[in-house]
């Protein structure tokens, strides 16, 4: 190849040099104003369980929060645990959180620049590796800028992880590992405890053994024959050292019985699928910097910058392509780029074996493409790298020519996209609206009867002193469980469970109840519209009842251990027939002859029980026997054992004593009304014991 020998103009070289480092600083300085400004609007269903994760260790003084259901991961590699020192000082989980994404910025650029100095990048490869990494190429729940470095900024440590190792290897790998890169390998071990012990497996897969195929290829590469102890120079120890420290993490999670990550329960996709998905990975890179999920008109702004994100994937791919071929097969890439380039290839491949062979989608339709950020990161100091190493190959035009289509590119989509992401609202404005609802009648248990997204994203707002649960009655869990249709629960996945149980546990603390409740058509609705003591109409489909009693019931039958008394109102959990709800929100019979309420339930509990019958006969023709109450156990040998009782006419109680159940008896409970009764049914309690 003919090389091309160009003197730099030295002036023009400063000026290209003054307008990137100004393009780069502009840009890192909106994500620090923007993470403090507007932290509030971006709050999702995800980064919100991440806000209740520092509320809650900051209020109940521990790391391990008690009552709470970790999703599939703790949150300690993560920017929560400095969320958690400014929350103590300033109060603002917001604000808390936004401090601590700009620390964790600050520190990305500290780390990113020390690797680009190490690899002897000159000012502008340099800068435009800040230009790549910072741009915002896509501002979604689990897209590129939020992943990275807004919200709850769910992989910006543990990226930053990855290039504090890879930054002591290419010391090393230099022949210098002076003080400061032992206090970097220092620092970057704990993040791989943390990673380890809040991730599981994720960092080890993803770097540390990407890492640990380069040194060992190293190690073969430089010995003409196989000889043991060539393994064990320090590089190759150094990765080890990461390593044992990822497995200590991994160990102390599973000692200390904490949430395991979701990538521990994976399997490889199935012979059928893998063609799709091997397709689908490869379209994650497209949605990663900015390829829109559903279809765009071409000539309108959306679709204007689905095509600046092709353009920006192609040339990620074709720098990596290009750097990789270098690096193995040519000589201008050398020393410790080469080294690098060589590093990030073997992170490439084996990344990409794993998301092409297991199956890793679940939330997303194609490929949960935020997995790409831990290579695509690395890929981009190969744009530096690959600017550097061409100066003696291509002539010094063209390569300012791509340079500066490039930062036009990059630039102009972060323009769109941060003018996009400024103006975000997913909420935040309404949800500080509705609190002040509860604040100002003193509610201090608010329970948030919503879709999934909604009732979670609420939490994030509980203010200081105010306990907030999400609450639906989806036929599927946030797990993947099947629950029983109709069947009232708190949805577990990264929700605060402190009352995820009877009724009456919060009726005997005290507590002034409310609820947020989403208008609907359903007789549930209308049951607690009925029973709450003040409607506040809300604008965007919420109203916020105000409780006399807890009605919020997720245990039905017998009362769990550890409790003695249970009430049931007979809505979740029961099958009613000819019953419809009075004006009080009790269940009122149409005087048709038959079963009007079946409950079926299966029990872990042994010993003896009671049940009560709270009920109201309002005009019956069989005085001698207007209605039965009963209850029938089925043991697991198949027996049955009935208890029944007559309701009094002139009562309100009807009560059958001493039923026994043992543990995996199924016990069903009915009420039968003779022909011409009208029946009030209110609320059924269960106490254990004779």
């Amino acid at each position: 190849m003919k090389k091309y020998y160009i003197t730099p103009n030295s002036s023009q070289r400063h000026k290209a040099e003054y307008v990137l480092l100004s393009l780069a600083v502009i840009q890192i300085i909106f994500l620090l104003i923007f993470n403090v400004c507007r932290m509030k609007y971006m709050v999702n269903f995800d980064s919100s369980t991440y806000l209740v994760q520092v509320m809650q260790i900051w209020e109940q003084g521990t790391l391990l929060i008690k009552d709470y259901y970790y999703s599939t991961m703790l949150t300690w590699d993560m920017p929560t645990l400095l969320a958690v020192v400014f929350y103590g000082i300033f109060r603002d989980v917001f604000l808390a959180y936004a401090l601590a994404d700009d620390v964790l910025i600050i520190l990305f650029v500290l780390v990113l620049n020390k690797l680009c100095n190490d690899l002897g990048l000159s000012k502008i490869a340099k800068y435009l590796t800040f230009i790549a990494i910072f741009a915002t190429y896509q501002y979604g729940s689990v897209d590129y800028i939020e992943e990275l470095f807004v919200n709850g900024a769910l992989y910006g440590f543990r990226i930053m992880f990855m290039l504090m190792l890879l930054d002591v290897l290419i010391c090393f790998h230099k022949g210098r590992l002076a003080k400061k890169e032992m206090i970097v390998y220092g620092l970057s071990l704990i993040g791989f405890f943390l990673c380890g012990i809040s991730s599981g497996i994720f960092e080890l897969g993803c770097c540390v053994f990407p890492l640990l195929l380069y040194e060992i290829f190293d190690a073969l590469e430089k010995e003409e024959r196989f000889r043991i102890r060539s393994f064990f120079n320090r590089g190759m120890l150094l990765v080890c050292g990461a390593a044992v420290v990822t497995m200590c993490g991994i160990v102390a999670n599973r000692l200390l019985g904490l949430s395991s990550s979701s990538a521990m329960g994976k399997g490889t996709m199935s012979a059928d699928g893998l063609g799709k998905n091997i397709s689908n990975v490869f379209v994650g890179l497209f949605q990663l910097f900015g390829w829109p999920q559903n279809s765009v008109g071409i000539v309108s702004i959306s679709g204007i910058l689905a095509i600046a994100s092709v353009m920006v994937t192609l040339a990620v791919m074709l720098v990596f392509v290009i750097s990789s071929v270098c690096s193995f097969f040519k000589k201008n890439i050398v020393g410790e780029q080469r080294i690098y380039c060589r590093q990030v290839f073997c992170i490439f491949f084996v990344n990409a074996l794993l998301f092409c062979f297991a199956d890793l989608t679940y939330g997303s339709i194609t490929f949960e493409y935020r997995y790409w950020l831990i290579v695509t990161v690395p890929v981009f100091l190969e744009f530096g790298i690959l600017y550097d190493s061409c100066k003696g190959y291509i002539k010094a035009s063209y390569r300012q020519f791509l340079l500066i289509c490039y930062v036009i590119l990059v630039v102009g989509i972060s323009i769109c996209k941060n003018y996009g992401m400024w103006h975000v609202d997913w909420g935040g404005s309404k949800y500080d609206g509705l609190m002040e609802i509860a604040q100002e009648r003193d509610i201090d248990t608010v329970f948030v009867y919503s879709d999934y997204f909604n009732s979670r994203v609420f939490l994030a707002f509980a203010p200081e002193g105010m306990e907030v649960f999400a609450v639906n009655n989806s036929s599927i869990d946030d797990t993947g469980s099947t629950w029983i249709n109709d069947q009232l629960r708190m949805p577990r996945w990264g929700n605060y469970v402190k009352y995820d149980r009877d009724c009456m546990s919060l009726a005997d603390e005290h507590k002034k109840i409310g609820i947020f409740i989403r208008d609907y058509v359903g007789e549930d609705y209308q049951r607690l519209l009925a029973k709450a003591e003040e409607i506040v109409p809300i604008e965007d489909g919420f109203s916020f009842l105000v409780m006399g009693e807890n009605y919020m019931d997720f245990i039905y039958g017998v009362p769990e251990e550890g409790s003695s008394h249970s009430r049931d109102y007979l809505n979740w959990g029961y099958d009613r027939k000819n019953l419809t709800l009075d004006e009080k929100g009790d269940y009122v019979s149409s005087g048709v002859s038959g079963e009007i309420l079946f409950g079926e339930f299966s029990t872990e509990q042994e010993g003896l029980f009671s049940a009560d019958l709270t009920y109201e006969i309002l005009s019956c023709q069989v005085e001698e026997q207007p209605a039965t109450f009963n209850i029938t156990v089925t043991s697991a040998d198949g027996t049955d054992q009935s208890y029944h009782v007559v309701l009094d006419a002139g009562g309100t109680k009807a009560s059958i004593k001493d039923f026994a159940l043992q543990k995996g008896d199924i016990y069903r409970i009915t009420v039968e009304e003779s022909d011409g009764t009208i029946i009030t049914l209110k609320q059924l309690d269960y106490y254990q014991g004779s």
